[in-house]
C-alpha cells in the first residue's frame, strides 16, 4: 500500500545525498566521511548548493537539523578556491553568541580542515589567541568587538566570507549594537552566511546587514506566509516529545529531584531562570548524594571550568547538567535523553531554544516543562502555537520529600544560607523583570511557598 496524506497527497522516499555530490574538494569529502558525515541532511542538500556558488543566504531551520556544516563547509571551499595564504591574513570569520557554541564550532571546523594548510583560530574570553596564521576565526560576538573595536588588534580587512549563527540572538538587545559596529570594519564585498532555528528578524535590521541579493531560505512551506505578513517564524520539532506538568510552587524541587532520582539511566539537562539557583541547587543536591552524576555550567563561572564540564559531560551517557540559558542555542549534546525546565521560559523563542537541546538530527528526544498554577498562561501560549504537549499529573504523595532536608542545611551551614537567599532573590527578580508583563497574576504568587524550594520557608 503506498502510504497517502490528504494534506501533502503522495509521500516520497526521501532521496540520501552524498556529499560527493556537491561542488565540494576530495580531500573535504573524505575527511567528512571519516569523521562520520556520511549523508547530507535536508538543510545541508537545500543551501549548500546556494552557498558553495557564493550567494548569500539566510537560513531558518529546526534545531539539530544540522547548520553548522551549512556554514562550515562553503567557508573553507571558498578559501581553497582562490588559494588563501596560509599566514597573516583573515578569510573566514564565525559569529557565535556563546562561548559554548563557538568552541563546538571551533572543534567541528578544526577536524574538517586537518586536512588543509587553513588554520582555525578560537577567539572567546579567558583563552589567550594569536592571530598570525590563522585562516578562520571562530568568535563570540563580545570578544570580537572586544579585539576589533577596544584593542584594535584584529584586522579583518581582508574578510572574504563571514557567518553568524543564532542571529537572532546577536541582534537582540546588548549585541545588536557591537554587531553592527564590527560589520564596519569589514570590507563590503563579502559573502554572509546568517543562521538561525528561529528568525524574528524585521526588514530594516536585514537591509543595514549590506547582504548582495540573499536568498532566504527555510525548511517548511510556510515560507512566503512569512515573508508577506512579516511574523516571527518558528519551526516546530516533530522528533521530541514534550511533557508538562502544572505543580504547586512549593514542590517543585521535591518534584526535580524526585524525577532525576527515578531517571539514573538517562542524560538530562535541567534549565534554571539565574545563575544564582544553579550554583545553589548544584551543590544541594550533590550534598545530599544522589544515586545521578552531576554538573553545573552558568555565568560567572571561570572559563576553565566551563570549557571542561561541557567537554566532559558532553562525553558521558549518564548525568545530570544544571545549566542556564546559555546552553540553550546551538549546543550539540550528544545522548541528550531529557531537557527539563525548571522554570518558565521567557517565551515561545526561548521555549523551543531549549527543548533543541535533544533531539537532535534524527534522533528523538523528550523535554518536561515545570508551571506553577500561576503559569499556566504559558502553556495556552504553547497550545496557541499549536505545540504538541502532554500532561503529566503529580501524585503529592509519590515525591521524595527534600525541602526539610534543605531547611536544615540552609540554617546549619553558612555556605548553604547565603546561597539560598541569594538564589531565591534572584530567582523573584527573574519572576517581576521577564514574566510579570506577560502575566500580571504572578503578583498573587505564594512567595513562602515558593520559598520553601531554597530552604528558607516551611
Amino acid at each position: 500500500m503506498i502510504p497517502f496524506s490528504s494534506k501533502r497527497g503522495l509521500q516520497r522516499k526521501k532521496i540520501k545525498h552524498r556529499f560527493d555530490e556537491f561542488q565540494i574538494s576530495n580531500k573535504t569529502v573524505n575527511q567528512l566521511n571519516i569523521l562520520g558525515y556520511q549523508f547530507a541532511t535536508f538543510v545541508q542538500q537545500k543551501s549548500l548548493p546556494i552557498t558553495l556558488n557564493g550567494r548569500d543566504i539566510i537560513l531558518c531551520s529546526k534545531t539539530g537539523s544540522g547548520k553548522t556544516l551549512c556554514f562550515l563547509i562553503p567557508m573553507i571551499e571558498k578559501l581553497l578556491k582562490i588559494n588563501w595564504p596560509e599566514k597573516g591574513l583573515v578569510g573566514g570569520c564565525v559569529i557565535s553568541p556563546v562561548r559554548e557554541l563557538a568552541i563546538q564550532i571551533f572543534t567541528i571546523c578544526k577536524n574538517i580542515s586537518s586536512v588543509h594548510k587553513i588554520k582555525i583560530g578560537l577567539m572567546i574570553g579567558g583563552v589567550k589567541f594569536y592571530i598570525s596564521d590563522k585562516s578562520i576565526v571562530i568568535s563570540t560576538i563580545g570578544k570580537l568587538c572586544e579585539e576589533i573595536l577596544i584593542s584594535k588588534f584584529l584586522d579583518l580587512d581582508s574578510l572574504k566570507i563571514l557567518s553568524v549563527d543564532e542571529i537572532d540572538q546577536i541582534l537582540d538587545l546588548g549585541f545588536r549594537k557591537s554587531f553592527l559596529q564590527i560589520l564596519k570594519f569589514m570590507p563590503k564585498q563579502k559573502q554572509m552566511l546568517l543562521f538561525s532555528a528561529t528568525l524574528t528578524l524585521k526588514i530594516k535590521d536585514l537591509i543595514r546587514l549590506n547582504l548582495i541579493q540573499p536568498i532566504f531560505l527555510c525548511t517548511k512551506n510556510s515560507i512566503n506566509t512569512y515573508e508577506k505578513n512579516l511574523k516571527n517564524y518558528y519551526i516546530i520539532p516533530k522528533n521530541i516529545y514534550q511533557y508538562y506538568c502544572i505543580i504547586d510552587s512549593s514542590l517543585k524541587t521535591n518534584f526535580l529531584y524526585s524525577f532525576l532520582v527515578s531517571h539514573p539511566k538517562d542524560k538530562i539537562v535541567v534549565i534554571f531562570s539565574t545563575n544564582k539557583q544553579v550554583n545553589f541547587f548544584f551543590h544541594v543536591f550533590k550534598k545530599l548524594k544522589s544515586n545521578f552524576q552531576i554538573f553545573q555550567i552558568c555565568g560567572g563561572m571561570k572559563q576553565v571550568f566551563r570549557t571542561s564540564t561541557f567537554v566532559i559531560f558532553n562525553q558521558v551517557k549518564t548525568g545530570v547538567l544544571f545549566a542556564t540559558d546559555i546552553i540553550s542555542r546551538g549546543i550539540d549534546l550528544k545522548f541528550l535523553d531529557w531537557v527539563v525546565q525548571f522554570d518558565c521560559p521567557q517565551n515561545i523563542k526561548c521555549y523551543l531554544h531549549r527543548i533543541g537541546r535533544t533531539g537532535r538530527l534524527s534522533e528523538t528526544g523528550k523535554s518536561l516543562l515545570i508551571l506553577t498554577e500561576n503559569e499556566n498562561y504559558f502553556f495556552f501560549q504553547l497550545k496557541s502555537f499549536l505545540i504538541p504537549l502532554f500532561r503529566i499529573k503529580i501524585r503529592e504523595k509519590q515525591l521524595i520529600k527534600i525541602t526539610e532536608k534543605i531547611r536544615n542545611l540552609v540554617y546549619n551551614e553558612k555556605f548553604f544560607y547565603s546561597k539560598s537567599y541569594s538564589a531565591y532573590l534572584h530567582n523573584i527578580r527573574y519572576i517581576f523583570s521577564v514574566q510579570y508583563s506577560q502575566n500580571p497574576s504572578l503578583s498573587k504568587t505564594d512567595w513562602f511557598k515558593l520559598g520553601s524550594n531554597y530552604g528558607i520557608t516551611r
